[in-house]
Order: C-alpha cells, then sequence, then structure tokens
C-alpha cells in the first residue's frame, strides 16, 4: 500500500499573502504531510488523510484569516556579533587573532577568546606559576591569572557605564531584516569564512537559514506557518537590554508587521532571550504594542535571572570542600548533556581521584588567587560592567551584588538601567497576570528542572535545567533540592495538589502563571536542540495550534509535568534503516526478521509522536533498536548497544568505588 493514503488538495488563497509569498516558493515537507504556497498565493496540502489536512488548516495559527507569524528571540551567543577593528579612516576589518581565528561573539566562549595573546600571557607568566608548583607560595598568582584571562578576553570588556571598552573596535549583529524564505536565499558569512579556514566550524551550511536552523530548529514550524511567517531576530548577547528591547519592537512593527501585513504576531523567547521579554513587557505592556501579540512563550529562560550567573558574581565559591568538589561537583559536569552522561559519567569520578590527590593548602591557595584574578578580570569588565549581564542576576541576589560592583559615580549610568530591569523583574508577578487577563495575549512557559546547578556554590543543590534554577524559569514555582521529594509535611499543607508533579518534586501552586506552565523533569538546558521531537515540537505546537489555550485542560494532549527524552539515536537508527528503502532493499528478511523489524519502526514512530514522554522507555527503546540492527545485520554508526551501556555503567560503578576510596587515602 502506498504511503499517501489520500492526496488532499485544499487551495486557500490569501490576497494579501499573495502579494508577500515568493513564487512557486516550495516549502518542506514535514512529517504527515506537505504544504506548498503557489504563486497565485494559494496554500495546497499533500497529507495522509483529509482529517488531518483540515486539523492542519482549523489548527493554524491565524488571525482574519492570515496566518500570524513568529518571531522567535535566541539566546547567549545564538546571534552573530562580529568584531571589527576599525583603523583611523573608518575602514574595517574582521578581528582575527594571529593564528587567523576569527574573534566574535558567536557559538560559545571559545570563540570569543583570543588564543595566541592567551598562550602569550600564559607563557609570560610562567615564573609565578611555576613557583606555585614548586613551593606553594601564591604571591602575585592572582595577578598573573588576572592578566592571563584579560590577555584572551579584554576585547569583550565594558566600562564602569557599561558601554565597550576596547578602543578601534566595532560591534555588529549579523541581522536578518526578512523571514526565513528569503534567509534562504542568502549567503551565510559564517559558512564563507569556514571555507576560508578563520572558523572551524560550517557555520550550519551555505545559507543564513542554515545558520539560523543550526542554533533554533524551527524548520517544523516554518512547514505549519510557511517559511515566509517565520523571523529570526538577531541581538548582541552582551549589550544593553532595553536597546534590544526597542529594536524588537521597531522590528516587529518595520519589518514583520511590514512585511507581511498581519496585525498580530507572536514571540518566542528562548534562555536569554526571556530576559529581553521582561524588558519588552515593562516598556509595552500598557501600550498598544501589547495588542499586536497573539502569543509569547518562554522556552527555559531565565525570568528571574539565574543563581548560576549571580554566583560567579557573588564569587560565593564552595571551592574549598575538595570532597564536594571531587565526588559531587566534577562528576555532575558531566551530567549537562544526557548523552554525555550516558557514556562518560565515569570520567568525572576520575578527574575527582586526581584532584585529591593535589595537598590541601597548595589546593586552597590555588582557589584563592583563581577566584581574585577572576574577580579583577573577566567578572568585573565583562559580567558585572554589561547590562544583559545584570538581567541574569536573580532580584533576591541583586541589592548585595549591586553595592559589591555599582557602588560609585562612575556606575551611576549603569545602575539606572539595572535598577529598572530588577524593578520590571520583580513587577514580572503582576504585568504577565495583567496582560492573561486585560488583553488577547495568551503567555505559555515550557521549563526543565530536578537538575543540579553545576555551580560548586550552596545553590549547586537547586532544582534547575542545569543553567536555570527551576524557579526563574517556572514564573516562580516551588521545588526541593535536585533529586529529592517534598516531605509529607509540605505536601500536606498543599493549596491544590493537582499542581504537584507525580514525582512530587515540583511545586506550581506558588507560580504567577501556574495554569500556563509546562515542566520538564530531567530537561537540560544544553540538550534544548536534541529536543527537536520533544520540547522544541512543543514550543512549536503552542505557537500554531490555537486550540491549546492553557497547561491543564486545553493542553493539546501535553500533560503539565512531562519528562525529558533524548530521541536522536532512534531518529537517527529510523533515518538510516529502519525507514531507509536503499538500507531495507540491501537487507533481505525472513518472515520472523521483518516482523521485528517493522514492529519497532512502529513503536519508534508511536514514541516519537507521542506527547507524554518517558526517559527510561525511550533510552530501552534506543538500545533494543540498536542491537536489532547489530545483531542481524551488523549494523551500527555509533548508536549505544545494551552491552556498551553495561559496559559503561561498570566502569562508571568502578571509578565510583575508587573515589570513595581515595577519599579515604588522600
Amino acid at each position: 500500500m502506498p504511503k499517501k493514503l489520500v492526496s488532499l488538495v485544499l487551495a486557500i488563497c490569501f490576497t494579501a499573502t499573495a502579494a508577500s509569498a515568493p513564487a512557486a516558493a516550495k516549502i518542506p515537507p514535514g512529517r504527515g504531510f506537505t504544504a506548498a504556497t503557489q504563486s497565485n498565493g494559494c496554500t495546497v496540502v499533500d497529507a495522509d488523510s483529509a482529517e488531518e489536512a483540515f486539523q492542519y488548516l482549523e489548527k493554524h495559527s491565524e488571525e482574519n484569516g492570515k496566518a500570524v507569524p513568529g518571531v522567535v528571540v535566541g539566546g547567549i551567543m545564538q546571534s552573530i556579533t562580529y568584531m571589527y577593528k576599525t583603523g583611523e579612516n573608518g575602514q574595517k576589518e574582521i578581528l582575527k587573532g594571529d593564528d587567523g581565528r576569527l574573534i566574535m561573539e558567536s557559538g560559545d566562549m571559545a570563540f570569543m577568546i583570543d588564543n595566541p595573546a592567551l598562550k602569550r600571557a600564559v607563557a609570560a607568566e610562567s615564573g609565578t606559576l611555576l613557583r606555585f608548583l614548586l613551593t606553594g607560595s601564591n604571591r602575585g598568582l592572582d595577578g598573573s591569572i588576572a592578566r592571563i584571562f584579560n590577555a584572551g578576553m579584554s576585547s569583550h570588556y565594558f566600562k564602569p557605564d557599561g558601554t565597550r571598552a576596547a578602543e578601534g573596535i566595532t560591534f555588529e549583529v549579523e541581522e536578518y531584516p526578512y523571514s526565513l524564505a528569503v534567509a534562504a536565499t542568502k549567503e551565510n558569512s559564517l559558512y564563507r569564512y569556514s571555507r576560508e579556514g578563520s572558523y572551524p566550524y560550517s557555520g550550519g551550511g551555505p545559507t543564513e537559514l542554515g545558520y539560523i536552523t543550526s542554533q533554533i530548529d524551527m524548520r517544523e514550524y516554518c512547514d505549519l506557518v510557511g517559511y515566509e511567517n517565520v523571523y529570526y531576530f538577531a541581538y548582541e548577547s552582551f549589550g544593553d537590554t532595553y536597546e534590544v528591547a526597542r529594536r524588537l519592537n521597531d522590528y516587529i512593527e518595520n519589518v514583520v508587521k511590514a512585511q507581511t501585513g498581519a496585525e498580530k504576531i507572536n514571540l518566542v523567547f528562548i534562555s536569554l532571550g526571556g530576559t529581553i521579554g521582561t524588558a519588552y513587557f515593562d516598556l509595552y505592556a500598557h501600550t498598544g504594542e501589547i495588542d499586536e501579540l497573539h502569543k509569547v512563550i518562554f522556552a527555559d529562560s531565565a525570568i528571574d535571572g539565574s543563581y548560576l550567573l549571580g554566583d560567579i558574581m557573588g564569587l560565593n565559591l564552595n571551592l574549598y570542600d575538595k570532597d564536594y568538589l571531587c565526588t559531587e561537583f566534577i562528576p555532575a559536569l558531566l551530567d549537562m548533556r544526557h548523552s554525555v552522561a550516558r557514556e562518560y559519567r565515569w570520567l568525572g569520578y576520575l578527574g575527582g581521584i586526581v584532584l585529591r590527590a593535589l595537598p590541601q593548602r597548595r589546593f586552597e591557595k590555588l582557589i584563592d588567587s583563581a577566584k581574585q584574578g577572576l574577580k579583577e578580570s573577566i567578572v568585573t569588565n565583562l559580567v558585572a560592567n554589561c547590562p544583559s549581564m545584570w538581567a541574569l542576576v536573580p532580584n533576591a541576589q541583586y541589592a548585595r551584588l549591586a553595592a559589591e560592583y555599582l557602588a560609585g559615580g562612575e556606575h551611576a549610568a549603569l545602575k539606572e538601567k539595572t535598577d529598572r530591569y530588577r524593578d520590571a523583574q520583580v513587577a514580572n508577578s503582576v504585568t504577565m497576570p495583567w496582560i492573561i487577563e486585560n488583553t488577547d495575549t495568551r503567555i505559555f512557559a515550557v521549563c526543565g528542572y530536578d537538575l543540579h546547578l553545576p555551580s560548586p556554590v550552596d545553590s549547586y543543590r537547586m532544582s534547575s535545567d542545569f543553567i536555570i534554577n527551576a524557579s526563574s524559569g517556572s514564573m516562580g514555582g516551588t521545588f526541593p533540592d535536585a533529586g529529592t521529594a517534598f516531605t509529607d509535611e509540605y505536601l500536606a499543607g498543599a493549596a491544590d495538589p493537582s499542581y504537584i508533579s507525580p514525582n512530587r518534586n515540583a511545586d506550581l501552586n506558588t507560580s504567577y502563571l501556574k495554569d500556563y506552565v509546562w515542566l520538564i523533569d530531567g530537561q537540560s538546558h544544553l540538550d534544548l536542540p536534541s529536543g527537536k521531537e520533544s520540547v522544541i515540537r512543543m514550543c512549536i505546537r503552542l505557537a500554531y495550534d490555537d486550540t491549546i489555550t492553557d497547561a491543564r485542560v486545553h493542553n493539546g494532549g501535553y500533560p503539565q509535568f512531562n519528562e525529558f527524552r533524548d530521541t536522536g539515536s532512534i531518529r537517527g537508527m529510523l533515518n538510516s534503516a529502519f525507514e531507509n528503502a536503499e538500507f531495507i532493499a540491501a537487507h533481505p528478511m525472513d518472515t520472523e526478521t521483518a516482523a521485528a523489524f517493522e514492529a519497532l519502526r512502529g513503536e519508534a514512530n508511536a514514541l516519537i509522536a507521542g506527547k507524554a514522554w518517558s526517559t527510561e522507555a525511550t533510552d530501552a527503546l534506543a538500545l533494543r533498536m540498536a542491537d536489532f540492527l547489530l545483531e542481524n545485520f551488523g549494523f551500527n554508526e555509533g548508536w549505544t548497544t545494551s552491552k556498551q551501556e553495561a559496559e559503561t555503567r561498570k566502569k562508571t560503578d568502578f571509578f565510583r568505588t575508587l573515589n570513595q576510596l581515595a577519599d579515604k587515602l588522600f
């Protein structure tokens, strides 16, 4: 039987869309259907069934018969900010290190570092470092560490007033004043630099669309509402939050609405992008601009900052407890990514063993100097002088940190901005419910929880998504320490037990958006890109499906309390084997094998399509699929088998035991 059971053609003519849509613009296929916009402005839907096609059209996020455009605001370093050396006559040259590698603010911290300058600084400070290793004297070590950090990072520093400090350097964000349909026709500058050898990766491919979707995979969203209706707002991660919010409003008015003719748009804020949302609401919640928003979705967003950043600024680091570092913190670093944890958790325990061997007094001196050197360099000049980084400071930590870093007249201009943001941060608990109650704008939030913060401080035990504490992303929810459950006494006092998670490790009674928040148990911030078939898909459904109005009843089938899953290997095996015609043709099967093959394929597709997720069920299915392919066809493209899983578990147990033994020896 052919895959397509029914070919249904439904032409919906939007005269306003016809003017803005490219002629015969093909919208790439999604799962179960394809949609294409014709030159006359008609939309043609080819679906598995008439019912699915009608559901697509009925749920299509529309206002006055037209698709509601969506604007995605990404997280930290998910926009390209190039840095240029500016000559006396204004000529510009892209900033590179002596190794020919770009220095920029994109991707991650590694691309910000001037590696040759850093290496020269290490060599210049080698005398101080060597003296410490040989004698244990840390005299001058903090200054050496600060100078090393400065050598690699000073081009990104800020002045006390919150403006850029580097002289002769221009910062330029690569912007996209057009939809993703147009971005698909534009050259990706990072790809060009990669071919020149100054950027070590592909940058997502030859087009701007490739770069954008490499940061946030929005292709399914584009499949649903059309590439011509999806926009990506770029901004400086290290910049002025309020200025970015004003630019976002201008982008909505003069780019998105002007190009689409839409009256309303959807906004999706991710991670650091959530701080832009707070500033935007502060500026526009009580103006006509708020009426332009159809839906606002916060995905793993730092609504009340992150204790990870606040702890780093405060340097209240619990680094002196060697037992804690060796048995908890270092192994926990390997838990930041689900796939990494499964393969390499044992390595964290091995690292703890190595650290234990360092004499305690010398270890403490190293920590003293490292903390002071860090404060004198990056913490003060890059973090504490940068407006957008203050947006990541939790309200509870603001007063103390502001007194430490923003005292004095030279900080007055910066403190005026940070004070205003702090007030807006506090006001969110009133502003957001007011928007929901008094306007047509809907606000949703999705966040992970029950993972430790990767910070060796008192807040390490806070329930989080590994980067942002869950109380922030959930708009004020209450959580016990990560890995624990509420006591019976606490549960007895809960206002409404239905807002308590099934695992008794989350309470949304205290959230000021409790009916509009979805929690994902075990969802790591760093695993968000790999959640294509789970968290990302869910956010996409929230954006386009207007039948989803809350997290409780009309929730599209997504339970308010869900569980993280990584379907990457399952999708890989489907693409390479179970749904690959060439693989199937090259591997004849007997009746029994073919039946098992078909059953696993059906089970995999059903799991991916499911809306109630399970980490255990997903990992177990991935193992069975990998075992089946290896045992029957000798085929494996790096997928973990049950044998490898067992070996890794044994290795982890061995090094955990050895780590505990080292505690007694040292």
